[in-house]
């Protein structure tokens, strides 16, 4: 039963094209260079980016333990709609928090505007926490996207976001 939900909302404008953004948030490769909250890595990525697909990852904080994250992805319209169920996961494999997440893509300024809003349900009382940070996680999960994909244009954009 579920114990809490919320919806958020976040528009982000980044300087990459939207083929790119498309697939940082659909190839594993990419999503291991950004995915999760700065402070935060992520390894064992696994992604099937179609209708049905699954994908799998483990997000390491900086107290090291690691907390596996599973999805499936609802929607798959390259390069402008990524739509996935994603589950924080128990050691005992039970969800502790599912959120629908949609991320819109459309060009915009040079760049593409990311708009990202998603639907989360807390199911156990240790998932409460997760579920009143998300917003700001996810936000700042897109901080490491645009230094990610700003790093992938060279070096100078990078240096930009280290020294600021």
């Amino acid at each position: 039963m579920p114990r809490d939900e919320r919806d958020f909302e976040i528009t982000k404008q980044v300087k990459a094209s939207i083929d790119e953004v498309f697939r940082a948030f659909t190839e594993a490769p990419q999503l291991a260079g950004w995915w999760g909250p700065e402070g935060y890595d992520v390894t064992n990525v696994t992604s099937d980016p179609r209708p049905g697909g699954a994908f799998a990852l483990v997000m390491a904080g900086p107290g090291g333990a690691g907390q596996p994250v599973e999805g499936t992805y609802r929607e798959v319209s390259p390069p402008s709609r990524v739509v996935t169920e994603i589950s924080a996961v128990a050691t005992d494999g039970s969800p502790l928090v599912i959120a629908v997440v949609t991320i819109d893509l459309e060009e915009a300024n040079g760049g593409t505007e990311i708009r990202l809003s998603g639907h989360g349900t807390a199911l156990t009382p240790q998932a409460d926490d997760m579920l009143a940070g998300m917003q700001e996680g996810w936000t700042s999960s897109l901080i490491c996207l645009e230094r990610f994909l700003e790093g992938s244009q060279g070096p100078t954009l990078k240096a930009r976001h280290e020294t600021a």
